[in-house]
C-alpha cells in the first residue's frame, strides 16, 4: 500500500498568540485535514506534555491541553456513523473553525487595544472609550451600549443610585384575636413575660394567647394568611413550642419581604389575673421581638360577663400597623 504523501508546513509563528489559534488557522485554511490526525500520536504527545506541564509555561500548557481536548472531540465525531438527528455534521467543522479564529482575533486585538489605552487602568472609570480602532470594529454607533453604573462598596454608595425609587408611603394594618381557656397546673405566659398564676392555658403551644393574637394581626396586615397556616395546632413539632420563636419567625418573614411593623396595639380582655404589673415588662418584651418601639398595652376586665367574667380563660384582641421600610431614611437617620 503507497503511503501517504507528507507535505511540509512552513509557519511564522510569531503571527500567532499560541498553538489552538496555530491549530484553527491551517483548519480554516485547508491545509490540514482533520480527519487524518492521529488520535493515538496525539494522545501519547498529551501525556508527554502533560508530564512536563511543571517545567514550561502554564498559560502555554492550557492553551495546549484546550486544542488536544477539541481535537479529539471533532475527530470523535468524524470517526462516528451520522444520522440526520445528530446535530453535529462533519460539513460544520470548518465553519466552527472559523468561528473559534474569529473570536480568538477579536479577543487578542481588543485586549492589545485596552492595554494602549490609559483611560481603562483607571478602576474607577465605568464608560468604555468607544474612539478605540478595536472598538469601532466591534461596535456600529446605532449598536454601542449606553453604560450607566455605579460601583457599589459602601452603603452610601446607595445614595448615589438615582435609579433607585424611594419606598411607596403606603401603611398596612391588620388585627388579631385569640383566646384560650385557662388549665390548671401550667405556667401562663402573655406577650413572652412569665404571669405569676397558678393556672396557664389550654393549648398546643405554651398558649400566649397575646403573641397569638399579634401573629394575626402582623400577617393580617401583610396579607400573608393567619397563625394556623404557618403554625398547625395538629402539627407535633410545635407542641409546648415557646410562641416568642413563632412571633420572631413571622417577624423576620416580613422584614425580608419588604415590611416593618410600625406600630402594636394590643387590648387583653381578662377577669383574672392582674396583669398591670407585667404591662411594662410586656411591652420591653413585644419591642424586642418585632423591632417596633410604637407598642400601646391595655388590659380591662369583662365585668364578669359570660366566659371570660367567670374567670374561665383570656381573650386578646391586636391591632399592627406595617409600611414599607424605607433603605434611603433608614440608613440615613443613623447617621
Amino acid at each position: 500500500m503507497q503511503s501517504a504523501k507528507k507535505v511540509t508546513l512552513k509557519i511564522d509563528i510569531e503571527n500567532y498568540s499560541g498553538p489552538l489559534e496555530v491549530l484553527l488557522d491551517l483548519a480554516k485554511s485547508q491545509k490540514v485535514d482533520l480527519a487524518n490526525i492521529s488520535i493515538t500520536q496525539l494522545a501519547d504527545q498529551f501525556i508527554e506534555f502533560i508530564n512536563s506541564v511543571k517545567k514550561i509555561n502554564l498559560d502555554l500548557a492550557s492553551e495546549y491541553l484546550l486544542m488536544a481536548t477539541w481535537l479529539v472531540y471533532l475527530k470523535s465525531k468524524l470517526l462516528l456513523p451520522q444520522s440526520d438527528e445528530d446535530d453535529f455534521k462533519v460539513s460544520e467543522v470548518a465553519e466552527r473553525l472559523k468561528l473559534q479564529l474569529r473570536k480568538l482575533e477579536l479577543i487578542r486585538l481588543l485586549s492589545d487595544e485596552l492595554l494602549k489605552e490609559k483611560s481603562f487602568t483607571n478602576i474607577d472609570d465605568t464608560k468604555p472609550n468607544f474612539n478605540l480602532p478595536m472598538m469601532k470594529k466591534l461596535y456600529r454607533p446605532s449598536q454601542r451600549p449606553i453604560i450607566k453604573s455605579q460601583k457599589l462598596t459602601y452603603i452610601d454608595d446607595l445614595n448615589k443610585l438615582k435609579c433607585l425609587k424611594p419606598a411607596p408611603k403606603d401603611i398596612f394594618i391588620g388585627t388579631g384575636y385569640d383566646i384560650h381557656p385557662f388549665e390548671a397546673n401550667k405556667k401562663m405566659f402573655l406577650g413572652g413575660v412569665h404571669i405569676k398564676s397558678d393556672i396557664g392555658f389550654k393549648a398546643h403551644s405554651d398558649g400566649d394567647v397575646l403573641i397569638h393574637s399579634l401573629i394575626d394581626a402582623i400577617l393580617g396586615a401583610a396579607q400573608a394568611g393567619d397563625i394556623g397556616e404557618f403554625f398547625p395546632d395538629n402539627d407535633p413539632k410545635y407542641k409546648g413550642i415557646d410562641s416568642k420563636k413563632l412571633l420572631k419567625y413571622v417577624v423576620n418573614l416580613i422584614e425580608k419581604t419588604g415590611f416593618e411593623v410600625v406600630n402594636i396595639d394590643i387590648t387583653i380582655i381578662a377577669q383574672t389575673p392582674k396583669l398591670s404589673p407585667y404591662k411594662k415588662e410586656m411591652k420591653n418584651s413585644l419591642k424586642q421581638l418585632t423591632n417596633c418601639e410604637n407598642i400601646n398595652i391595655k388590659a380591662t376586665t369583662n365585668e364578669k360577663m359570660g366566659f371570660i367574667g367567670r374567670g374561665e380563660g383570656i381573650a386578646v384582641i391586636s391591632t399592627a400597623t406595617l409600611k414599607y421600610k424605607d433603605w434611603y431614611e433608614h440608613y440615613n437617620s443613623r447617621k
